[in-house]
């Protein structure tokens, strides 16, 4: 209630409340009876000593319809199925999960993940399952997901497996429609925006595989916001240290960027230091950058 605006009655009014300690009003998820803290940068119960310290650790998913629901099992190498659109804040702390849009979606997802505290305070990763820590399967015809994730890092993961070959340390994004993935680069399916991704390895694409050989080769990824990818690859990436693009994948990098990563020499080629754009014939794969770092050359974005 507002402080402004008084009235004194013997029975309760429409529009007044009996007190004024309900610090945020057009919040319902915030008031002094509260007793579930969430992760929205908020003191949910109004306790003037609230520091953002106490949301450490904390999920919460918010439906477009502002509900709010706990999300507990962000542990323990866990997979959890991104189902629905709407907002995933992640407080921060290391989570050791797996994040999936499932491998056959009955209807496409808009969603945001959102790192509340920085990217370098929030970190999705593994401790020991091994495999991706996020991927976007766009699997079925005129289904579009489209995943934004905001000032988080990932890092430690090793890939998708696919015919005993690794994909995408970190990120993996797939999509059986190429109108939707490249067309023009019409529609971005995963934008990273203020991330970090570092320390994954896999044989295509030690950070990000977009695309790979099966019935899902297309993809479109959106680098923005310093957005930074750095550290990745090394003796086990053969093909992309950073981003490894398939025949028909798309890649926007906008104020990011990519570099000192690793890809080891095959038959002594250089494969891609930095990002390996593989292309057949009849296919295309779509690269466009807007100021973007890249490195100085092979001392950032290596082959070795």
């Amino acid at each position: 209630g507002g402080t402004t605006t008084t009235q004194s009655r013997c029975s309760p009014t429409t529009g007044y409340v009996a007190n004024n300690t309900d610090c945020l009003d057009s919040n319902d998820h915030v008031n002094p009876g509260v007793t579930t803290e969430w992760c929205d940068g908020l003191a949910n119960d109004c306790d003037s000593n609230w520091v953002a310290s106490d949301e450490n650790g904390i999920v919460t998913y918010i439906s477009d319809t502002g509900s709010y629901s706990a999300i507990t099992s962000w542990t323990g190498n866990a997979t959890y199925t991104l189902s629905q659109s709407g907002t995933i804040n992640v407080c921060a702390g290391t989570y050791h999960v797996r994040l999936t849009t499932g491998a056959s979606p009955s209807a496409a997802i808009d969603l945001d993940i959102v790192g509340i505290g920085g990217a370098a305070n929030v970190v999705l990763t593994q401790n020991g399952g091994g495999g991706t820590l996020l991927g976007v399967y766009n699997t079925g015809t005129n289904i579009n997901h489209v995943v934004r994730l905001y000032d988080l890092t990932l890092q430690g993961g090793t890939g998708e497996t696919v015919s005993a070959e690794t994909y995408g340390g970190a990120i993996v994004v797939t999509d059986v429609d190429q109108t939707y993935a490249t067309n023009g680069g019409q529609s971005e399916e995963l934008v990273l925006d203020g991330c970090i991704l570092s320390g994954n390895s896999a044989k295509y694409g030690g950070a990000i595989s977009i695309g790979f050989p099966s019935a899902a080769p297309y993809g479109h990824v959106k680098l923005s916001n310093s957005t930074t990818i750095s550290g990745n690859g090394g003796s086990s990436t053969l093909y992309g240290g950073g981003i490894f693009l398939y025949s028909s994948g798309y890649l926007s990098c906008d104020s990011s960027t990519i570099a000192s990563n690793n890809a080891t020499k095959m038959n002594n080629a250089a494969k891609g230091g930095g990002i390996y754009l593989s292309g057949s014939s009849g296919t295309y794969t779509y690269l466009t950058s807007s100021n973007c770092n890249y490195g100085s050359g092979e001392s950032d974005n290596f082959t070795g």
